[in-house]
């Protein structure tokens, strides 16, 4: 990277591509969707087919509309509608959906497009050199429940199929009395062996430098990755066929207490979650050989597609905890073999070199090693 000529030093500022008033006006309008939900006792994430909404093109949504989107099933645009020589029936009802154009932002305020990154992403040392920060690009669209139209050959979606052991690919997931515990330093999890709270310490694992990098901070009080985890785990449960925890009027209370206070907090949270969830499905592709696969019948017959075979079957928040570790040995999903075989004999190699006078050389040579391998 470097030089006047590399697309990655721009010299346009994000205020010249859109987003600065119109984005907080988006964030201050989710959050007034999601506060009305919450009023009225409905947590949307933990709504029955939260993740089971659909473009009419086949292509899942996700992120914040997964929160604006009220019912489970397939929603078309009006120019979708006529394409399929549908309309509208009576009373029809319009529902916003934001449509956002990735893009990145650096400390002076460059802007970087997914034109700008060889695979349309930057990829790690491009973060960290540039400092990139996500801020995307985002308006408000319309679209209408395919049952509000006349259509009548409706397509039929079905999630993929993801177990719960299938989250080792992570690393190791250890047991804990209660609740969970995330330790972004050590990269240490545990979670007390229920589906939903094995999946929440599953996303939180994502965000680790090595991983997505993404910062884990606390604001008012509160945990913007705590609300990544319950997203990113309510998806990962539907995923998964289980059942989701009924929440508290305190946990109601709070979360409406930090979306008036910062209502942006919504829209970053359930983007967050949502790359957590494509990245997790990435691994399971990638390290147990596990197709992905997120097609559809055009002409509604029923037919579907799962994620298929390759997987084995199988409320105390502390994200910066740096406590002594459960003395529990148990591990609730545990890192699959390969890389445990593969590990132990770098290790052994790397043990060789202790010629070398300095421990430092051993250390990154191991790193290196291991980056090389697990990328």
């Amino acid at each position: 990277m470097g030089g006047s000529n590399n697309p990655l030093y721009r010299t346009e500022k994000k205020e010249n591509l859109g987003g600065g008033e119109m984005a907080k006006n988006i964030h201050e309008t989710i959050a007034d969707i999601v506060i009305k939900q919450l009023e009225d006792g409905v947590v949307p994430w933990l709504q029955d087919g939260f993740a089971k909404k659909w473009n009419y093109s086949g292509i899942p949504y996700g992120g914040v509309n997964l929160l604006l989107l009220p019912k489970e099933g397939v929603y078309l645009t009006l120019s979708q509608i006529k394409m399929a020589n549908g309309s509208l029936k009576e009373n029809a009802k319009p529902y916003d959906v934001v449509i956002s154009k990735p893009r990145w932002v650096d400390p002076t305020g460059n802007a970087y497009l997914q034109s700008d990154f060889e695979n349309g992403y930057p990829t790690r040392q491009q973060i960290y050199e540039l400092d990139l920060k996500r801020d995307d690009i985002v308006k408000f669209g319309k679209v209408y429940h395919i049952d509000d139209t006349t259509i009548k050959e409706k397509p039929n979606f079905t999630l993929p199929f993801v177990d719960m052991s299938s989250m080792g690919v992570l690393g190791d997931i250890y047991k804990c009395e209660h609740g969970v515990m995330y330790d972004p330093e050590t990269d240490r999890a545990e979670a007390d062996g229920t589906p939903f709270n094995v999946y929440r310490v599953a996303i939180h694992k994502t965000g680790y430098r090595k991983r997505l990098h993404r910062a884990i901070s606390r604001i008012d009080g509160y945990s913007k990755e705590h609300l990544v985890g319950c997203i990113g785990a309510s998806i990962l449960i539907e995923m998964a066929r289980g059942e989701k925890p009924n929440p508290t009027p305190e946990e109601i209370d709070e979360w409406i207490r930090v979306f008036k206070s910062r209502p942006s907090i919504i829209y970053t949270a359930a983007t967050s979650a949502w790359d957590a969830v494509m990245y997790i499905l990435k691994l399971i592709k990638q390290n147990l050989g596990v197709e992905y696969v997120q097609t559809y019948n055009q002409k509604g017959n029923g037919e579907s597609t799962n994620l298929r075979s390759g997987i084995r079957t199988g409320e105390s928040d502390n994200l910066h905890s740096n406590r002594e570790h459960s003395s529990l040995s148990s591990v609730v999903c545990r890192m699959p073999l390969f890389y445990e075989v593969v590990s132990a004999v770098i290790g052994y190699i790397v043990s060789l070199f202790i010629i070398y006078p300095t421990v430092e050389i051993v250390n990154a040579i191991y790193g290196e090693l291991l980056e090389i391998i697990f990328g």
